[in-house]
């Protein structure tokens, strides 16, 4: 490389990598929950519209939304990392 060249390298460290796998994983929840909030919306309002009202209680409504969301983003997180390990 020439003196005059910006070329930074950049060194990839096992607490570096562990870093950006927390940080996509926390990015794929995060896109969980903003896909599914819609779908939440009926049982989150009150409105006039009560068919998603139910006599369950709270805690396991909201314990089945955390589910829900954890599942998918961890399944958004799973895709893009196999698809990225993948052998060429």
């Amino acid at each position: 490389m020439s003196p005059g060249s910006n070329h930074v390298v950049e060194i990839r460290t096992p607490r570096r990598r562990r870093r950006d796998l927390a940080k996509k994983l926390c990015q794929s929840i995060g896109l969980a929950s903003i896909l599914l909030v819609m779908n939440y919306g009926d049982l989150l309002g009150g409105g006039s519209d009560v068919r998603m009202h139910v006599p369950y209680a709270l805690t396991g409504i909201c314990l089945a939304q955390l589910a829900d969301i954890l599942l998918l983003g961890l399944l958004i997180f799973a895709i893009p990392s196999s698809v990225c390990c993948w052998p060429s």
